[in-house]
């Protein structure tokens, strides 16, 4: 009986937790299941690579060992998020952790213009677009496109940390503002660090490719989040907000302090949707202010060229 339930529910449930909760269990193969945006019928990836007997893709590690693969699919079955987000359609349980930010904040709204930074599978991209509506634009980024679980029309494959994806992203707003109103145009940083941009949202849930060195790992998340952090300075409307994953482990308080330069309001939550165990938090700047003198040293580009996303989803 037990069997055949999980042949009911894993191959949805897999596709909701990713890899998340499991970066220390190695990589994690993709299904390209779910349903389609109209609500119809529900289609599977036939690869049997990782596959497991009750018919669901699990994390490599964990499909090798079968006491990790008994822990991983209690766990999975009995946690309320991942039944929610099955039951609304969400592509990931970490939908629920913008949603209940932006339910406290108001954060997102009809018509805006959202960049979702690490948007594989898509929770994020999917919160934002039921807010944003279809007078609205979503442009989702991320380095795994495969793993990508919506439609692909405002995506944009690449790596955060090279300078040709952030062009790439900046020239997706530019044609997306556009459509909008053609007279207005992009202005990049001057060298006295003012900008003008027209995005009212930055989201990041970016993560990097995890080792198991919490210093390193620390690093290596905080590197990308204040890139994302100097991405929504150049590219932000005065009044925009900006929310983004930062891990506990000390360096993230500078970040905080300077996110108080840029924004009126900052705060940090740690959403009921992310698991205790993590040490993800998210900083929150609301009211958005060009000030001069955006630099801000970030150390080397770090970035997940591992070709996945990372996630506590």
């Amino acid at each position: 009986m037990l069997r055949n339930a999980c042949v009911y529910v894993l191959p949805r449930v897999r596709r909701l937790v990713q890899v998340g909760d499991h970066h220390h269990l190695g990589t994690c193969a993709y299904s390209s299941g779910k349903p389609n945006k109209s609500g119809g019928s529900i289609s599977y990836n036939t690869s049997t690579k990782n596959l497991d007997t009750t018919r669901g893709v699990l994390p490599k590690s964990v499909s090798l060992n079968l006491k990790s693969k008994s822990q991983w699919l209690k766990r999975q079955l009995s946690d309320p998020y991942v039944r929610q987000a099955h039951a609304q359609a969400y592509v990931s349980r970490a939908a629920f952790k913008l949603a209940e930010m932006d339910e406290k904040l108001k954060i997102l709204k009809p018509g805006a213009l959202v960049v979702d930074l690490g948007a594989t599978p898509g929770g994020w991209t999917q919160v934002a677009q039921r807010t944003v509506g279809d007078t609205g634009v979503v442009i989702s980024v991320d380095i795994n496109e495969e793993g990508f679980e919506l439609p692909h029309s405002h995506f944009i494959a690449g790596d955060f940390s090279l300078p040709e994806t952030k062009l790439a992203i900046k020239a997706k707003i530019q044609e997306a503002q556009d459509e909008r109103s053609p007279k207005k145009k992009l202005v990049l940083p001057t060298s006295s660090g003012n900008t003008v941009g027209f995005v009212d949202v930055v989201l990041s849930d970016m993560a990097p490719p995890y080792c198991g060195v919490s210093n390193i790992d620390h690093d290596r998340l905080m590197e990308l989040a204040n890139q994302a952090l100097q991405f929504a300075i150049e590219t932000l409307k005065p009044g925009g907000s900006f929310i983004c994953k930062v891990s506990r482990g000390g360096t993230e308080l500078r970040m905080l302090k300077h996110m108080e330069r840029f924004f009126g309001t900052v705060k940090s939550m740690k959403p009921d949707a992310s698991r205790q165990e993590s040490t993800e938090i998210y900083y929150i700047g609301l009211k958005y202010r060009p000030v001069k003198d955006t630099s801000q040293s970030s150390g080397d580009n770090t970035g997940n060229n591992s070709g996945q996303s990372i996630y506590d989803d």
